[in-house]
C-alpha cells in the first residue's frame, strides 16, 4: 500500500470534520437550532451517500457524471476542495430568507458527499489494509476537532474553510500521478500559510456577511439594523447593531440572544430610567452589598447592580466575543465591565458557580443562552445553567437572606424554572408550602398590547427560607411602582396555575438538560421531522440494493456495522454532554471528547493491525462494560477534579476517554477486513450503511435523553454493542 494514501485520507479526513464544525457556525449564525441540527445531520448522512455512490459507479461498469472507476480518489478529492469553497461563499454572500434552509440543506450535503465517496473509495481499494486507514482516517478528524477550534478563534469562517479546502486540494495532488506532486504539495502548504497570514486582508475583502442583510433571526424583527462592530470565534459570531429610534446599542450573539449596550457617563444618578426595568426589583430588595451575575451580555445587568448601589460586582459572561464588544465601545458604555469593584470572567456560569467558595446577596441571570449558540447542533444546544442541580448550586452560594433571581422569557420558561426551584427546595428540606413561600414571580410590563395581558419577560425570585410578610410587602410596592403585574407573591397574590401537584415532568437536571423544550419531558414535533427526513433519505438510497443487503451472505454484515453505527453514537452523545459539566465551554469539550476519543480509536485501530488476534468481540465488551463504568463513576471524577486548572482537566478528560477509544476503533475495520476476503464488493455499501446509522444514533441519543435522561441512551449503546457481540458470536465464528 502507498503511504501517500494514509497521508490523503489523514488530510481529507481532517478538512470534513474541520468543515462540519465551520458549517455549524454559519448556519448557527443563520437559523434557529432545529433547522442547524436538521442541516447538520443531512450534510453528514451524506457521507454515508457517498459510499452508496461509490457502490453504484463500481457496480455499473459506467462513467457516471465524470467518475468512473479508476478515477473516484482523483476526483473526489478535487472537487471536495473546490466545493468546499464555493458552498461557503454562496452562504456568504446570499441574503438570507425564511426557507434559506432548504438550499442549505443541498449545499451542505455536497462536500460530506464528495468526501464519503473519496474515503469509502479508500477503504475499498485497500480493504487489506483498513485497519491502516481506518488509523488515518480517526487521527485525522481528532486533529481536525481541535485545529478547527484555533482557526475560528483566529479568523473568520471563510478565511478558515480556505484553509481546509488547500488542505483538500493536497490530498487530491497526493493520489494524483502526476509529477513533482511533492513539490506541488510543498506549495499547497505555502499557500495555506500566507492565506492564515493574510486572513484579516482576506475578510476585508471578501468576507462580507452578506447573508445577515436579508434578516435572519432576531435581526429580521428590527428596522433598519446597522452592524456596526461583528467579531467571530468558535463559541458564536458577536455583533453590536445600531437601529433608528434607540439609543442603546444591541448586541446579538449567533443573530439571537439579544442584550442591551446602554450609555453611560460614569454618574450611577444618570441611570433612573433603569427603576422601570423588572430586573431592577432583584437589586433593591433588602440591603445588598455584593452580586453575581451570569451571562451579562452587553452590560445593562451590571448597570442595573450599579444603580441599586451595588458595587462589588462578580460578572461570568461564556462568550469572549461579548466581552470584546463591550470594550470596543467603553466610551459608550462607560467600562462597565472594568469598573472598580467589579471582576470580570469568561467562564460558563454553571463551571464557575462549581469552584467559586463566595456568597452573595444577589445571584442573577437574566435570559441567559437563549436559542442561540448553537454551537454544534440541538445535542449540545441545551446548557446547565438552569437545572436543578445548577440552583442547588446557586442556593447554596447565596448569603443567609440572599436572593437568586432570573429573568426568564415567557410562561413556557417560567413554568420550568418554578417547578425546578420548588423541587430543588424540597429536597433541600422544605416542606411544599415553604417551598412556594419562598419564591415569587412577576411578569415585566409592557407597552405592546399583544403582550400585555400575557406573561412578559417574568422575573422569578427565589429564596433559601420563605419571604416574611415586611419582604413581600416592600416588594409589592416596588412592583408597583415599576407597573409590572405580581403573578405570585407570598401573603400578597397565590399563582396556583403554576404550582402543579405533579412537577416531575417539567423539572430540568443535568441528566435532562433540555430547558428550552417547551413540551416537558416529550420530544418536540421538529425532532422527529429531523428523524423522519434522515431516515427516508437513508432508507430511500439504499432501498436499491435491499435485495443485496439481506441476502443469506450479507445480512450479518448489516447488522454488523448497522449496529455499530447506531452503538457508536449512543455512547459518544451521552458523553459529550455529560463533559460539558466538567469542562465548561460546549465548542471546547467537544473538541476534546472527539479528538480523544478518534485519536485514541486510530491508535486501537493501528494496535489492532500489529496484533491481529484481537477479537472485535473482545473490543465490543470491553467497550459495552467500560461505558457504564465511567458513566457511573464521572459524577465523583467530576467532583473531584472541578477546581482544577482547565489543562488538568483536559489531561483526566483524556485519560478517562483513552481506554475506550481504543476499543472503539477496532470493530469497524476489522469489519471491512473481513469484507475484503469474503464480499469485497459490498465495502461502499457498508460505509453507507455506517454512516447512515450513525446519524440516526445521534438523533436517538438526543431524544431518549429528552424523555429519560443521557444515561438511558448510554445504556442503551451499551445494549447496541451487546447485540453487536451476540452477531458476531453466532455468524462470524465457525
Amino acid at each position: 500500500m502507498k503511504k501517500t494514501i494514509l497521508l490523503a485520507v489523514f488530510l481529507v479526513s481532517l478538512s470534513l470534520f474541520m468543515f462540519e464544525i465551520t458549517l455549524t457556525r454559519l448556519f448557527s449564525a443563520l437559523m434557529f437550532y432545529h433547522f442547524v441540527f436538521l442541516a447538520v445531520s443531512i450534510a453528514i448522512l451524506s457521507l454515508g451517500l457517498g459510499g452508496i455512490w461509490v457502490y453504484k459507479i463500481r457496480t455499473g461498469n459506467k462513467k457516471i457524471y465524470g467518475f468512473k472507476k479508476d478515477n473516484i480518489l482523483e476526483r473526489s478529492s478535487l472537487l471536495f476542495g473546490l466545493s468546499t469553497i464555493i458552498v461557503t461563499l454562496i452562504i456568504y454572500k446570499t441574503p438570507f430568507f425564511s426557507t434559506a434552509f432548504l438550499i442549505y440543506l443541498f449545499l451542505g450535503a455536497v462536500p460530506f458527499i464528495l468526501g464519503g465517496m473519496f474515503l469509502a473509495e479508500a477503504f475499498y481499494r485497500y480493504s487489506d489494509n483498513s485497519l491502516l486507514i481506518y488509523f488515518a482516517d480517526l487521527v485525522g478528524s481528532g486533529i481536525g476537532s481541535i485545529l478547527i477550534i484555533k482557526l475560528l478563534d483566529s479568523f473568520s469562517p471563510l478565511t478558515s474553510v480556505l484553509v481546509l479546502s488547500m488542505i483538500g486540494f493536497t490530498a487530491f495532488l497526493l493520489v494524483s500521478a502526476k509529477e513533482k506532486i511533492f513539490l506541488k504539495a510543498i506549495g499547497i502548504l505555502t499557500l495555506i500559510g500566507l492565506t492564515i497570514i493574510s486572513g484579516q486582508y482576506i475578510d476585508n475583502v471578501i468576507a462580507d456577511f452578506t447573508a445577515y442583510s436579508g434578516g435572519a433571526k432576531t435581526l429580521g424583527a428590527l428596522k433598519n439594523p446597522k452592524s456596526v462592530f461583528t467579531t467571530w470565534n468558535s463559541f458564536a459570531r458577536t455583533d453590536v447593531i445600531e437601529t433608528n429610534g434607540l439609543k442603546e446599542k444591541l448586541v446579538l450573539v449567533d443573530g439571537s440572544a439579544v442584550s442591551k449596550m446602554m450609555p453611560f457617563n460614569g454618574d450611577p444618578k444618570s441611570l433612573n430610567y433603569l427603576n422601570q426595568e423588572i430586573g431592577y426589583l432583584a437589586f433593591i430588595l433588602g440591603n445588598n452589598t455584593n452580586a453575581l451575575l451570569i451571562g451579562p451580555g452587553g452590560g445593562m445587568d451590571l448597570l442595573l447592580a450599579r444603580y441599586a448601589g451595588i458595587e462589588d460586582i462578580t460578572a461570568v459572561e461564556i462568550n469572549k466575543g461579548t466581552i470584546e464588544a463591550a470594550r470596543k465601545y467603553a466610551d459608550f458604555n462607560g467600562n462597565i465591565y472594568d469598573l472598580p469593584g467589579t471582576k470580570t470572567f469568561v467562564q460558563d456560569g454553571r463551571s464557575f458557580i462549581s469552584t467559586d467558595t463566595n456568597k452573595y446577596d444577589v445571584i442573577y441571570l437574566s435570559m441567559v443562552m437563549t436559542q442561540a449558540s448553537e454551537t454544534l447542533g440541538y445535542a449540545l444546544s441545551e446548557n446547565y445553567i438552569y437545572t436543578k442541580e445548577a440552583f442547588s448550586q446557586y442556593l447554596n452560594h447565596l448569603k443567609p437572606n440572599g436572593k437568586l433571581a432570573l429573568v426568564l422569557h415567557g410562561k413556557d420558561d417560567l413554568q420550568k424554572a418554578v417547578m425546578t426551584a420548588l423541587k430543588t427546595l424540597e429536597e433541600n428540606g422544605l416542606s411544599r408550602e415553604d417551598a412556594i413561600n419562598s419564591i415569587a414571580y412577576i411578569s415585566s410590563n409592557s407597552d405592546d398590547v399583544e403582550h400585555h395581558s400575557g406573561v412578559y419577560y417574568p422575573l422569578l425570585i427565589v429564596k433559601n427560607a420563605p419571604f416574611t410578610e415586611n419582604e413581600a410587602r416592600e416588594l409589592r410596592e416596588m412592583t408597583a411602582l415599576g407597573r409590572h403585574d405580581v403573578l405570585h407573591l407570598p401573603y400578597i397574590q397565590s399563582d396556583s396555575s403554576l404550582l402543579l401537584k405533579d412537577i416531575s415532568n417539567w423539572v430540568v437536571t443535568d441528566n435532562s438538560p433540555f430547558f428550552y423544550n417547551s413540551v416537558g419531558k416529550r420530544i418536540p414535533i421538529t425532532i422527529w421531522f429531523v428523524f423522519a427526513t434522515v431516515f427516508f433519505f437513508g432508507g430511500r438510497a439504499l432501498l436499491p440494493y435491499r435485495t443485496k443487503l439481506l441476502a443469506d451472505d450479507s445480512k450479518h454484515y448489516s447488522y454488523y456495522f448497522i449496529l455499530l453505527g447506531l452503538g457508536f453514537m449512543l455512547i459518544e452523545i451521552p458523553l459529550l454532554q455529560k463533559f460539558v459539566l466538567f469542562i465548561g465551554h460546549p465548542t471546547l469539550t467537544f473538541s476534546i471528547i472527539i479528538a480523544a476519543l478518534l485519536t485514541s480509536g486510530g491508535i486501537g485501530s493501528l494496535l489492532a493491525s500489529r496484533f491481529k488476534k484481537i477479537s472485535p468481540a473482545i473490543a465490543a465488551g470491553f467497550t459495552a462494560a467500560y461505558s457504564l463504568i465511567i458513566s457511573s463513576l464521572l459524577p465523583r471524577i467530576f467532583t473531584y477534579w472541578q477546581g482544577n486548572p482547565l489543562e488538568i482537566k483536559i489531561l483526566i478528560t483524556v485519560i478517562t476517554l483513552a481506554p475506550l477509544g481504543l476499543a472503539l476503533g477496532i470493530p469497524f475495520p476489522y469489519g471491512l477486513r473481513l469484507l475484503d476476503n469474503q464480499n469485497k464488493e459490498l465495502i461502499p455499501l457498508m460505509w453507507g450503511i455506517n454512516g447512515w446509522t450513525s446519524v440516526l444514533g445521534s438523533i436517538m441519543a438526543l431524544m431518549i435523553a429528552m424523555v429519560f435522561g443521557y444515561s438511558w441512551a448510554l445504556l442503551l449503546g451499551s445494549f447496541m454493542y451487546l447485540l453487536f457481540i451476540i452477531n458476531y458470536l453466532n455468524f462470524f465464528i465457525i
